[in-house]
């Protein structure tokens, strides 16, 4: 992704992400530091789909190479149940 962007962001690559439940995300964003104004996470499911639905608070399905965008006013660290507002989401056709 970063090749397709002027100015890109720095890249973390972060195990605990890969095959995370819900719980196990949840505890890695609500760590985020509070410069991070956008994050991008790249996981697998049940995860993903999990946390899209537990934070924008609707169920969302997360097929491959799906993508969510969630918004929030609050704090990283106060991530949890209906933090967030699902805006935008996409599946590209297979």
């Amino acid at each position: 992704m970063a090749k397709q962007l002027d100015n890109a962001p720095p890249a973390r690559v972060d195990d605990r992400l890969y095959a995370a439940s819900v719980r196990g995300l949840l505890a890695v964003v609500g760590k985020l530091p509070e410069s991070a104004r956008a994050v991008l996470l790249i996981g697998h499911n049940p995860g993903l789909e999990e946390l899209v639905a537990d934070l924008g608070g609707v169920g969302w399905p997360m097929k491959t190479s799906s993508i969510a965008v969630l918004s929030s006013r609050s704090e990283w660290a106060e991530v949890g149940a209906r933090w967030a507002k699902l805006e935008a989401s996409l599946t590209p056709r297979s």
